[in-house]
């Protein structure tokens, strides 16, 4: 039970670590949020417990609270989603890496990434509409967004044999993404290209509104 213990408390950790941790102070990548996962090499990487995905050719690591979901689905209502999830997907490309997401639900980290844009980014600029909030920047030679996108979903839940309550639920999703400037690459990628040029060969594909001013 203590060496469970152990791992979960260490998995819950990881993702402030990625964010927070630097690697090398005299490098830019040890200056911004989630820096050091650009510099880790493919065994680091997998050290840190990273899937590589080859047909989509990305590393990819999630957490999901899994008792949690076990325990919803038991009584009835759909998971929410528990403020030590997250996911991280760091998207290769022919030269380097291309872009690292990361998904996550913990609003400090959020404040924490936002409060470093405006106080270090550069061309910093917020737009928001009613359930997205969107933050861009440069730092460095890196492009940054950072989304705050909330969701609503309404949940039964049972509360005896024959009723039921309906209850409305809402929950944050934040997204951080570094953009490096190089292209993706996967085969995935290039699958979806080519579905696409024949989907406009064939006239399928209506146009937008932008084409259509």
């Amino acid at each position: 039970m203590k060496k469970l213990f152990l791992l979960a408390l260490a998995a819950i950790l990881s993702i402030s670590t990625f964010a927070q941790e630097p690697i090398d102070e005299s490098t830019s990548e040890s200056k911004f949020p989630y820096g050091k996962l650009l510099k880790m090499s493919p065994q680091e990487l997998f050290d840190a417990k990273f899937k590589f995905d080859d047909y989509k050719n990305q590393y990819v690591l999630r957490k999901v609270n899994g008792w949690k979901i076990a325990l919803t689905a038991t009584a009835g209502t759909n998971p929410m989603p528990s403020v030590n999830d997250y996911q991280v997907i760091i998207q290769e490309g022919a030269t380097g890496v291309a872009f690292i997401e990361v998904t996550f639900y913990d609003t400090k980290i959020y404040h924490d990434i936002l409060t470093f844009a405006k106080d270090n980014g550069q061309d910093f600029l917020e737009t928001n509409s009613s359930a997205v909030k969107k933050a861009q920047f440069n730092y460095d030679n890196y492009s940054f967004s950072l989304t705050c996108q909330t969701f609503s979903q309404s949940a039964t839940a049972k509360s005896g044999r024959s009723s039921a309550n309906t209850v409305d639920q809402s929950f944050d999703t934040y997204t951080f993404t570094i953009y490096t400037g190089i292209d993706p690459v996967s085969d995935f990628l290039a699958k979806q290209e080519q579905k696409a040029k024949k989907r406009d060969e064939r006239g399928g594909k209506k146009r937008s509104a932008a084409d259509l001013m």
